[in-house]
């Protein structure tokens, strides 16, 4: 069995929400929860933040919290800064980012991706599900991939509405979820590259290892995941935790 760490990036500045990772979701924070629903079975999971409030708030709640005061530009590059300082001789097969605003990402989602990416030959996997709705295609908060269906495998990430057909297909769309699954070596490698082009373009980090010619591929799941990118967001989280109950 593979061993799966799962490094979850939480900054409380953030500009579209601040303060979301503290933000209350179904009678939890909303990173306490990705933490709670990551960090089970064969996944150890733990929070990399900067900030002193998401910090102690974790470790009031049991949660594991590591603290990585540097600046840099995305998540993925925080959990590497952590897996290099806190976790790099823990023998790990995998590290998976999963980032702190997507509360419905569950351990079962990080081992099926685990599996995928160990027998798919991909450098980066990740996870995708169907687009909601018409609305939810054209919001530039909500990436869209243009992949090979057989195999997964991903040609290009956008906030735009892509793939955009002239039939206007919408409804085959597929949303990005936030979460990243290396090899320990891969991750170094990632993060060595720096920002690519097309990434500062649409501030995708995704975009940075495709540029550089690393594969990523891709696995579907079929349930409603929303990642919580403002209060709007929250709220249809919420909608979707009242109708599981």
């Amino acid at each position: 069995m593979a061993r799966i760490l799962a490094l979850i990036p939480a900054r409380h500045r953030s500009s579209r929400f601040p303060g979301k990772p503290l933000a209350r979701l179904g009678g939890k924070s909303v990173v306490q929860r990705v933490h709670d629903n990551v960090g089970r079975g064969a996944v150890e999971a733990c929070v990399v933040t900067d900030d002193d409030l998401v910090e102690a708030h974790l470790r009031k709640a049991g949660a594991a919290v590591r603290r990585v005061n540097d600046a840099v530009p995305t998540g993925t590059d925080r959990a590497h800064l952590a897996f290099r300082r806190f976790f790099a001789d823990g023998g790990w097969d995998l590290v998976v980012n999963v980032q702190g605003d997507e509360p419905f990402v569950t351990a079962a989602d990080v081992e099926a991706l685990a599996d995928f990416h160990r027998a798919g030959g991909f450098e980066v996997s990740t996870l995708v599900r169907r687009v909601r709705d018409e609305e939810e295609f054209y919001e530039t908060d909500s990436v869209k991939v243009a992949l090979t269906k057989g195999t997964g495998e991903c040609h290009y990430f956008s906030r735009g509405a892509i793939p955009c057909g002239t039939d206007g297909h919408w409804e085959h769309a597929l949303i990005h979820l936030g979460v990243y699954c290396f090899r320990p070596a891969d991750l170094e490698r990632f993060c060595g590259m720096g920002e690519s082009r097309l990434e500062r373009m649409e501030k995708l980090e995704q975009l940075r290892a495709i540029e550089n010619g690393m594969r990523i591929g891709a696995l579907a799941i079929d349930r409603e995941c929303v990642a919580v990118n403002s209060k709007d967001d929250l709220e249809k989280a919420q909608r979707i935790l009242d109708g599981q109950a």
